[in-house]
């Protein structure tokens, strides 16, 4: 629990301080060129401001300056984590070099989890799926508004989570969807004026692991929590396998993509939709779980039903695609 009060009036002195901090991030990204520039695997045409996820860690210092300091290696692991990442959506950095920030990173969080005196043939397990996870959480950060939406369902989510269970304090998550809100009102747009990059795609990833961790030692089926996105990257990653595709190279064959750009849903459409099956997950799990359900249940039925979803339009997608040429 956190050592010290925050009065509820901190909130909206964030929210105004948030507002100004990412307007000023536009006029830093505009002279200094942090620009997304439009490619053959982009869903937009038009350049558009990168790293406007910046306000994501931010958003986590404040909450660290006002609860008293408290969980210091997580966000010392955050901070460190969303620099590097934020230096590589100005200019790339080496693969290995990314790599070691993350396990170092990882090895913060698993600190202040007291989880890093735990067997090596647990954290070996433990580290991998960690690194999985915030590389698979950037991959799926290619239109606009699915990572801001699906991310404000997930922290609000386990945030009610551990409100009702009198787990970790609900402050964080406040601080954290006010930025997101703030994120979301100018990425959730037909022209997006800015994109998360990768500082806030990978920032989200970190801080959603510390958050949904403790519950995930409760209950292991808690990992629905975070389901959709798990079931298309799993299975993107299994079918460009079975083509022989190179899986650390940027694509556009996501279900997301095919859908907001090959069917032409459009990336508000396809952002909400992602955002609102996830809703619905969730609210299996909770009332699974509460009822007394066994976990292999609760995990089970969500994961079947989402695999045959993704399948069954993939299929669609592909057939329309192939006679679309």
């Amino acid at each position: 629990m956190e050592s010290m009060e925050i009065s509820y009036l901190i909130y909206p002195v964030w929210l105004l301080s948030a507002f100004l901090l990412i307007r000023m991030y536009f006029r830093l990204a505009v002279r200094f060129s942090i620009i997304d520039k439009p490619n053959e695997r982009s869903s937009h045409i038009v350049p558009i401001i990168r790293g406007g996820g910046i306000i994501i860690p931010i958003s986590v210092l404040f909450w660290y300056v006002f609860s008293g300091f408290q969980d210091s290696y997580f966000v010392f692991g955050l901070l460190l984590v969303s620099t590097v990442s934020f230096i590589d959506d100005v200019r790339d950095l080496p693969s290995g070099l990314r790599v070691l920030i993350h396990l170092i990173s990882v090895t913060c969080l698993l600190i202040d989890l007291h989880l890093l005196s735990l067997p090596w043939y647990y954290l070996i397990p433990i580290y991998i799926l960690m690194i999985g996870w915030v590389n698979a959480f950037n991959f799926m950060d290619g239109i606009n508004g699915i990572t801001s939406l699906y991310a404000s369902v997930c922290v609000f989510t386990i945030g009610g989570i551990e409100y009702i269970l009198g787990g970790y304090s609900f402050r964080l998550f406040g601080f954290v969807l006010i930025a997101l809100a703030i994120f979301t009102f100018y990425n959730l747009r037909k022209r997006a004026r800015c994109f998360a990059g990768d500082v806030g795609s990978v920032a989200l990833a970190f801080i959603l692991a510390f958050l949904l961790i403790p519950l995930l030692q409760l209950n292991w089926a808690y990992l629905g929590l975070v389901l959709v996105y798990g079931v298309d990257t799993s299975l993107t990653i299994f079918h460009r396998l079975l083509k022989g595709e190179k899986i650390t190279e940027a694509h556009r064959t996501h279900n997301y993509q095919y859908l907001a750009n090959e069917m032409n849903w459009g990336h508000m459409n396809t952002s909400l939709f992602y955002a609102s099956v996830q809703v619905l997950v969730n609210i299996w799990v909770v009332y699974a779980i509460y009822i007394g359900y066994s976990s292999l249940i609760v995990f089970l039925v969500p994961s079947s039903l989402l695999v045959a979803l993704y399948l069954s339009s993939r299929i669609l997608i592909l057939r329309r695609m192939s006679k679309s040429l």
